[in-house]
């Protein structure tokens, strides 16, 4: 005749020493507390890193608020750095001027009409046509009618956040 699992488990745990099972019982309790401390420690360092990403932002969109767009990059004729960070001024006709980019690829962010308009808080939006990365984006007007799109790419984020979910996967090629 064939026992349930369950049953299984309880006749095996039944006729098990008070040793074994006092040590399954530590087990289960070690298991469930590291799963535990893994979760809550990813969600605060994931809050942590979008707190460091939204200072950065601010930070570097202080001279927007001011009502100067930061100065151009894209046509600079000295070699920039790479730059995790992308600048545009979208104008009151919704024409997109790029004032500095980011080298590695990514396509910009494209935030929608209200999001232009709306709160001067950071907020997430997905790259369009590549849905696997993401922006973090501060708008900031800077006078009739035109804003500055300030944004920073979250693929640095997610590559930490990745790795420390699974640490035994070997890193990925630069």
């Amino acid at each position: 005749m064939t026992l349930w699992p369950r049953f299984r488990i309880r006749t095996r745990l039944g006729n098990a020493s008070l040793r074994m099972r006092v040590m399954i019982a530590a087990a289960v309790l070690v298991t469930i507390a590291s799963a535990v401390t893994g979760l809550v420690g990813t969600t605060l360092l994931r809050s942590y890193l979008f707190d460091r990403v939204d200072a950065q932002l601010r930070s570097f969109g202080s001279p927007a608020s001011g009502g100067r767009a930061p100065a151009r990059i894209a046509g600079a004729k000295q070699p920039q750095l790479p730059s995790l960070f992308l600048v545009e001024e979208v104008s009151a006709d919704g024409h997109v001027q790029l004032r500095g980019g980011s080298v590695h690829g990514v396509p910009p962010p494209g935030p929608s009409a209200a999001q232009l308009h709306g709160p001067a808080a950071p907020f997430t939006v997905a790259a369009p046509g590549d849905p696997g990365h993401f922006w973090r984006v501060l708008v900031r007007p800077v006078g009739d009618g035109r804003h500055v799109v300030i944004a920073y790419s979250l693929d640095a984020l997610d590559a930490v956040e990745t790795r420390l979910e699974s640490p035994t996967r070997p890193p990925a090629p630069s």
